[in-house]
């Protein structure tokens, strides 16, 4: 992961070797069929100190539902913000929209699955986390497996501005 690459390097005397671990079969890539509705997911876990799930929900609360878009929260709850996340897509749900969730961990074949018949990922990062101790920056110390997921899939992915992009899939980001 090249961000991590670089910050390390700047800071270390020692060189630095990163790698992000993809694994993949054709099966569970296979690109998605047509379909008369649009699916949109957010991978990863519903967790307040990697995504803003508010600013997704928002997006839809409020406007009248369709029924052409489902939106899918593809991980698994933390917390009570994540269960406060559930609640709010339940009544996305009364109010008519097509809203997919799930409450505990989610088998691989399944997260595969879902992925295959995505038509755009959503990765509302926060801008950076506490980690034992320290801060990870998302895009500088920190790498998302929506970038891989997007890459594996062959999918568009919605990220915040200020997400740094790494440079070796820059040509692909627009």
């Amino acid at each position: 992961f090249q961000p991590v690459r670089e910050y390390a390097g700047a800071r270390l005397s020692t060189p630095v070797y990163t790698y992000t671990p993809v694994l993949t079969d054709d099966e569970s890539t296979a690109m998605a069929t047509e379909s008369e509705q649009t699916t949109i997911t957010v991978p990863g876990m519903i967790d307040e100190t990697r995504r803003d799930y508010g600013t997704v929900l928002n997006a839809f609360q409020g406007r009248p539902s369709r029924d052409d878009i489902e939106l899918v929260l593809l991980g698994r709850p933390v917390g009570k913000y994540g269960e406060r996340t559930l609640e709010r897509c339940e009544v996305l749900r009364e109010r008519g929209w097509a809203v997919t969730t799930f409450s505990d961990w989610i088998p691989t074949e399944e997260f595969s699955a879902q992925l295959a018949r995505t038509d755009l990922l959503v990765g509302p990062l926060r801008e950076s986390r506490p980690v034992d101790g320290f801060r990870e920056y998302y895009g500088r110390t920190k790498g998302s497996g929506v970038i891989t997921d997007a890459l594996r899939y062959g999918l568009p992915v919605a990220l915040p501005d200020w997400y740094v992009v790494p440079e070796a899939i820059e040509p692909a980001a627009q």
